[in-house]
C-alpha cells in the first residue's frame, strides 16, 4: 500500500525544527511533547525532504543546514529578553512584550514614574508598585543584547493582583483581557495616588468617564495631566450617531472612549472558517458600516405622524397643540392621548441607522480580531483562517465614514434603544462554561477600557476641541509594532508575539527616523527569543494587532 503525502510545508517545518518545536511543546497546551517524539518527527521530516533528489524541500533543507551557524550567530547579536512563564501566564507575557514595542507608551509611563518619584517622599515609593515595576520591566525588555537573557514578570504580576483578585494570572486567560485589566489597574493606581495627594477620588473617577469641553477643562488641568498620562496612548474616541432617515432627525450623538476596537471577520454561514482573502480593512469596514436598526421606535416620526393624523381627522385642537409644542419626545405622555387610540402606527415606518466613526485617533491603535465564536449548535469554536494586515495602516477612511448600509439581524424591542455594543466573546467566558470553578473577572473592567456603555458617556459635541484631540487634517497613518498570535483551541492554547525592533546602534543617530535605522522583527514565546522575517509576521494568524501612529515631521 502506498502512502501519499501532499502539501508538506518545508519552510514551516524547518522553522519549527530550528526553534526546537517551542510552540507545540509548550506546557500551556496541557500536554507535553517528549524529546523522543520530537526526534521521531524530525527524522521523519528529514527522510521526506531528502527522498526526492529534485525536490524543493531538499534544496531548502541543504541550504538551511549550510547557513544555520551563520544565521544563529547573527540572530544572537540582536535579541531582546524573554520572559519566564510562571504558570500558564503566556497571555500576560505577550502583552508585556507588545507594550515594550510601543514607544509612546514607554514615554508615557516613564513620565508618570518620574513625576511620582520627584514629588514623593521616601515612604511613598511603594504607593505606585504597578507603574514602577511595569516601567522597570518594559525598559529592560527594550534593550537589544548580543545574548539571550530571561526576565521575570513576578513583580508586575504581584502588583496587578492587588487590583484584580478574581483574575488569576497563573491560569490560562485571554491576552486582550489581560491588557484591559492592566490599563484598568494603572488607572486605579494613578487615581488612588492622585486622590491621596491632590484631591477627591470621586472627582477622579467621575472624570474618567467624561469628555470635557475646552471651557470646562481649565479647572481639571492637573487631573487630566495624571489620567491622560496613563490612558493617552491607547485612549481614542468613537462617535456614534443615531439618525432616522425617514424624518431626517438626529436622534442622538454620543462620544465614547475606547482602548481597543473589537473586529469581527467575515465567515462562512454556520462555519468556523474565515472567508479567504479577508483583510483588516474589511474588518474595519464591517465595524464602521452604517447599521439599520429594525423595529426601532423613533419618537420624532411618531409625533409627526400623530400630528398629521389628528390634523386630517380634525380631532381635538388641544391635543394637536400639545403634540405641536411637545419638546420632550423621549419622556412625554403624548402616546396616552385618547384621540390617538386608533393611530395606525408601525415601527417599520421609521428607517433608523446607527453610524460609528473615529472622533479621535489614539497614539496606539489596538485591534482585537475576534476568533472566538459560537457555531449553529451553540458550541464555542475558534475561527480558523488568515486575516491579512499591512505594515502601515491608514485610518483616514474611518474618520468620517460614508453612507454604506447593512441591516441589523437583531430585532429590537419597542422603546428607546441602548446603543448596541460590539462586545467580544472572551476566552474567560468560554472557560467559565467549561470549568465551574472559574471566577469571573469584575464586570466593570470592560466598561472602563472598551467601548463604554451609554450611561457612562458624556454627550459633548465639542470633543474634538479638547487639547488631546486629533485634528481633522492630522496624520492617521499607523505603523505595525507588534502582533500577538494564539495557537490552540478556544479556552486553551499558547500565545506568542512578534515585535518590531529598531536598532539604533549601528550607523544610526539617536534622533534619526525609524526608516533610516535597522528595523527587524523578533518572535518571542515566553523565554524563547528568535529572529523572524517580515513575511513570517505578515503570514501569522493574528489575534491582537498593535499599531503606533506615525509621527508628523
Amino acid at each position: 500500500m502506498k502512502t501519499h503525502i501532499k502539501n508538506i510545508n518545508v519552510q514551516s517545518w524547518l522553522n519549527s525544527l530550528k526553534h526546537g518545536f517551542k510552540i507545540i511543546s509548550h506546557k500551556s497546551f496541557g500536554f507535553q511533547v517528549s524529546l523522543a517524539a520530537s526526534s521521531v518527527l524530525s527524522v521523519a521530516g528529514l527522510f521526506l525532504a531528502f527522498k526526492d533528489e529534485n525536490s524543493k524541500g531538499r534544496k531548502m533543507l541543504l541550504s538551511w543546514l549550510q547557513s544555520s551557524d551563520n544565521e544563529e550567530l547573527s540572530e544572537d547579536l540582536c535579541l531582546v529578553p524573554g520572559l519566564q512563564n510562571l504558570g500558564n501566564n503566556c497571555f500576560l507575557n505577550v502583552v508585556l512584550q507588545a507594550l515594550a514595542s510601543c514607544s509612546c507608551f514607554l514615554t508615557s509611563i516613564q513620565k508618570i514614574v518620574d513625576e511620582f518619584e520627584a514629588s514623593s517622599d521616601n515612604e511613598q515609593i511603594g504607593d505606585m508598585p504597578l507603574a514602577v515595576s511595569l516601567n522597570a520591566l518594559l525598559q529592560e525588555l527594550c534593550i537589544v543584547r548580543d545574548e539571550s537573557i530571561v526576565l521575570s514578570p513576578r513583580k508586575v504580576m504581584l502588583a496587578m493582583a492587588d487590583y484584580m483578585p478574581n483574575f488569576n494570572l497563573t491560569n490560562q486567560q485571554d491576552a486582550e483581557e489581560a491588557l484591559a485589566h492592566m490599563l484598568s489597574s494603572l488607572r486605579a493606581e494613578c487615581s488612588e495616588y492622585y486622590a491621596s495627594t491632590h484631591g477627591s477620588l470621586a472627582v477622579v473617577n467621575a472624570l474618567s468617564n467624561r469628555i470635557l469641553t475646552a471651557e470646562r477643562s481649565v479647572i481639571f488641568d492637573e487631573l487630566q495631566r495624571w489620567t491622560q498620562s496613563f490612558l493617552g496612548p491607547f485612549n481614542g474616541i468613537v462617535g456614534s450617531i443615531l439618525t432616522c432617515k425617514s424624518c431626517s432627525f438626529q436622534i442622538s450623538l454620543d462620544f465614547q472612549y475606547f482602548n481597543c476596537l473589537y473586529l469581527s471577520p467575515p465567515t462562512y454561514a454556520g462555519g468556523g472558517s474565515i472567508i479567504p482573502g479577508c483583510s483588516i480593512e474589511d474588518c474595519l469596514e464591517r465595524f464602521f458600516v452604517a447599521e439599520r436598526l429594525e423595529n426601532y421606535f423613533c419618537t420624532h416620526c411618531w409625533h409627526t405622524t400623530a400630528l398629521r393624523y389628528l390634523s386630517l381627522l380634525n380631532k381635538n385642537e388641544a391635543d394637536v397643540d400639545k403634540l405641536r409644542s411637545c419638546s420632550k419626545h423621549d419622556t412625554c405622555d403624548c402616546k396616552n392621548l385618547p384621540s390617538l387610540g386608533s393611530l395606525p402606527w408601525s415601527n417599520n415606518h421609521s428607517r433608523t441607522f446607527k453610524q460609528l466613526h473615529i472622533a479621535r485617533c489614539p497614539e496606539i491603535l489596538c485591534l482585537n480580531l475576534q476568533r472566538a465564536s459560537v457555531n449553529v449548535f451553540g458550541e464555542f469554536i475558534k475561527l480558523q483562517g488568515h486575516i491579512s494586515f499591512p505594515l502601515t495602516l491608514n485610518m483616514s477612511p474611518f474618520q468620517n465614514k460614508g453612507t454604506e448600509i447593512r441591516h441589523s439581524e437583531q430585532k429590537l424591542p419597542i422603546g428607546r434603544l441602548a446603543h448596541q455594543n460590539r462586545q467580544p466573546i472572551r476566552y474567560s467566558d468560554i472557560i467559565k462554561l467549561q470549568n465551574d470553578a472559574y471566577k469571573q473577572p469584575s464586570s466593570n473592567v470592560y466598561g472602563e477600557t472598551g467601548i463604554q456603555e451609554e450611561q457612562n458617556t458624556h454627550k459633548e459635541a465639542k470633543v474634538c476641541e479638547t487639547s488631546n484631540s486629533t485634528p481633522s487634517n492630522g496624520n492617521h497613518k499607523y505603523n505595525l509594532v507588534s502582533v500577538v498570535e494564539h495557537f490552540g483551541d478556544t479556552g486553551s492554547g499558547h500565545y506568542t508575539v512578534y515585535r518590531r525592533v529598531v536598532n539604533k546602534t549601528n550607523n544610526c543617530e539617536s534622533d534619526a527616523t525609524v526608516e533610516s535605522c535597522n528595523v527587524y522583527w523578533i518572535g518571542v514565546s515566553d523565554s524563547q527569543v528568535y529572529r523572524v522575517s517580515e513575511e513570517d509576521v505578515l503570514a501569522s494568524r493574528a489575534s491582537l494587532l498593535f499599531y503606533e501612529r506615525v509621527s508628523e515631521v
